[in-house]
């Protein structure tokens, strides 16, 4: 089982002891002492004190570090005066102590005193890490620098640490870890800093990592991008990966608003999938997403069974497949945009829009007939983006009578033309024909009303009526103003959330080949809501 290391910046023993003590309640078996700014009597007595710390039979562990200021820590104290309090940590019992590469390389006699003090370290059998970090960039020269410390004879643990400026460098994070396991040598512990490479630390032990590190929930960690240790184990089933987990995950940018990973998560654990589904963060544009789904498939391939697609990438996801011979459903074809891809082993790809179904899945519902039954039922829908080409298709699909409002005329306009061809019709009106009569379906695809701003309504205040249906394809909040409105004039409402989770279950079937379990995606996504 693969160990989560909660880094405790070291300060007094008293203190120490209690962050080691909420780092076993929250779940750790292994914890990193910084003792940047420490002395070396608090350092070996805090030491001493992790030695009686455990749980169900399980003592806790321990790494000490004394990161030098010349490779991003806090230690200003002499070199000699550094080397010792590692060297006398190992003696008073450290499970691991990490010793930079460059310490090595900057005085000739240090190793030899490391493989030493490690060898009369007594029976707990002391590990050294010998680390490498970079906090502005990835190294150019990662080959050489990998090469470099493979050849430091008796280390037990390898560590590479760089800044990622894209997903790309957490893909390679992940691709040496796996490449270190096949040799045979020490493990490798690779990871990419910064929100870009959080992949690197959320899937690490599905690569073959020996730890990686996660913070107490309400802490900062001590380097970017550390998740709370909690959500590593429960939500992202740090301890049940293996080297043959499949890889799901979410593609946008930003991503920290997206519940896609707590539901589909969720949805894998309660079937017992062996699947870990990430967020994946791509900048705008599609060179960014063209070079990220490179490095994907090229370098772990076989290992990616499926990507969703948010903003803004969907559009860039359909010319990636077509662009690559993938498959494209007809229907996402047609609206220019793909919020699913499938991957499989052999590296063909197949792109489609799970909106479209879970959007007639949530409107049927709400409404209580079947999809063949909009045909012929005008639908205004408001705003013009890619939420509302998908909403217009799926609804002129259907047959229905669809016009598209937005405060921008032109784009309306665009829109509507770009989806003839539909057994319904979709048009344009100006944004001040809107009325209350103007439709008996009425779907919000603006973010008007989302929070922060919830007191924002997406129209103009008027009167519905009982036999009104109103769709707020926005779920945060929960009960948006437009649909609180709409419920105290007695319509039929409709709330966003409902999209989200048919959509997503479209996405998991798919993914899977299992039903989707929709009950638990509603209530794990509705307590969060509530929670925010």
């Amino acid at each position: 089982m693969t160990p989560a290391a909660v880094p405790i910046f070291v300060e007094e023993p008293t203190a120490t002891v209690a962050a080691m003590q909420q780092a076993i309640a929250a779940g750790a078996t292994l914890v990193e002492l910084r003792c940047d700014r420490a002395s070396q009597e608090i350092t070996l007595a805090c030491v001493r004190a992790a030695l009686g710390l455990g749980t169900a039979g399980r003592r806790l562990h321990t790494i000490v570090t004394v990161r030098p200021l010349w490779e991003g820590g806090k230690c200003d104290a002499p070199e000699h005066d550094r080397v010792a309090m590692l060297l006398a940590a190992l003696g008073a019992g450290a499970d691991y102590v990490d010793i930079e590469l460059g310490a090595l390389r900057r005085g000739a006699n240090v190793w030899p005193r490391f493989l030493q003090a490690r060898e009369i370290g007594g029976g707990h059998q002391p590990k050294i890490i010998v680390s490498s970090h970079d906090f502005s960039d990835i190294p150019a020269d990662i080959p050489a620098q990998l090469e470099a410390l493979r050849h430091v004879p008796g280390a037990d643990v390898l560590k590479l640490v760089w800044k990622a400026r894209s997903v790309a460098d957490a893909v390679t994070a992940l691709d040496l870890m796996r490449r270190q396991t096949m040799t045979g040598g020490p493990p490798l512990l690779a990871l990419a800093m910064g929100e870009f490479g959080q992949p690197s630390r959320l899937l690490g032990a599905a690569f073959g990592a020996p730890f990686t590190f996660a913070t107490l929930p309400g802490t900062a960690g001590s380097a970017p991008g550390q998740p709370p240790l909690p959500e590593l184990l429960s939500l992202y089933h740090w301890r049940g990966q293996d080297a043959h987990t499949q890889i799901f995950g979410v593609i946008g940018y930003p991503l920290g608003h997206s519940l896609s990973p707590l539901i589909h998560n969720a949805g894998l654990q309660q079937q017992a999938v062996n699947a870990v589904y990430v967020p994946v963060l791509v900048e705008r544009g599609y060179e960014n997403f063209s070079s990220a789904m490179d490095a994907l498939r090229n370098t772990l391939p076989g290992r990616i069974g499926g990507l969703s697609i948010t903003i803004p990438h969907k559009e860039n996801a359909l010319r990636y497949i077509q662009e690559h011979t993938g498959k494209v459903e007809p229907l996402a074809g047609r609206i220019g945009a793909v919020n699913t891809l499938l991957m499989e082993p052999n590296g063909a790809m197949e792109g489609l829009n799970s909106d479209l179904p879970g959007f007639l899945h949530a409107l049927c519902a709400g409404m209580n007939i079947r999809p063949e039954e909009l045909a012929g039922r005008t639908a205004a829908i408001l705003g013009a983006g890619g939420a509302a080409r998908a909403v217009a298709a799926a609804l002129a699909d259907q047959g229905a009578q669809v016009v598209v409002y937005n405060r921008t005329h032109e784009k309306a306009d665009a829109l509507a033309r770009s989806l003839g061809g539909f057994r319904g019709t979709v048009t344009a009106a100006p944004w001040e024909a809107l009325q209350g009569d103007a439709a008996k379906i009425f779907v919000n695809c603006t973010p008007l009303g989302m929070a922060p701003n919830i007191d924002t309504p997406p129209m103009p205040a008027f009167d519905f009526t009982p036999r009104s249906v109103v769709f707020d394809t926005v779920y945060n909040p929960l009960e948006t103003r437009l649909l609180r409105d709409a419920h105290a004039a007695g319509a039929v409402t409709i709330p966003g959330l409902e999209m989200f989770v048919q959509q997503a279950a479209v996405q998991f079937e798919r993914f899977t080949g299992r039903n989707a379990p929709a009950g638990l995606f509603r209530n794990r996504a509705t307590a969060a809501l509530e929670v925010k």
